[in-house]
């Protein structure tokens, strides 16, 4: 009879186990679709700034001065005039619009369009070596991520702890 109980104990266990084991797994999943989700939206953003750097490869570099601001119909931007030479010689005005209360900058660099000096972005606008790198490890650490969320194996391999150590 001793076996018995013993059988049934082991048995109550073994569910209690593989409960726990299943509630482990969702709430790794849970927290590891919240992570994937904030890459995400920063994936798509970065992925914005590589298109305007697609685009601005061959765009040539400038800086522009400030030259006055001028306020439209709503209060909360400001549209500030800036100036620069183009590659003929010729002065080119270019309008950015900014929040009011953001500080005037003097001197902006951006990278204009040749062909149409009016095609420009701020040198803040598209990526420069160091961005691209980051950009390909979001995608790389993206993919990690997604690989882990989908694989039960390893998701139990990784213990999660409140514990605070000193």
């Amino acid at each position: 009879m001793n076996n018995n109980v013993s059988f049934e104990e082991n048995l109550q266990l073994q569910q209690i186990q593989d409960m726990a084991d299943k509630v482990g797994i969702i709430v790794k999943r849970v927290i590891l679709g919240i992570i994937i989700a904030i890459l995400g939206i920063f994936i798509l953003f970065d992925l914005l700034i590589v298109g305007q750097t697609i685009k601005a490869r061959n765009y040539i570099d400038t800086t522009a001065t400030y030259t006055g601001e001028s306020k439209p119909e709503d209060d909360k931007v400001i549209d500030y005039t800036y100036s620069f030479i183009d590659k003929n010689g010729k002065e080119q005005k270019i309008t950015l619009a900014e929040f009011n209360g953001d500080e005037v900058k003097k001197e902006i660099k951006i990278k204009y369009d040749e062909n149409n000096p009016q095609k420009f972005y701020e040198e803040s606008a598209v990526l420069d070596t160091k961005g691209i790198i980051w950009f390909i490890l979001e995608v790389v650490i993206q993919v990690l991520l997604i690989i882990l969320f989908c694989n039960k194996n390893l998701l139990r391999k990784i213990h999660l702890s409140g514990r605070v150590s000193n």
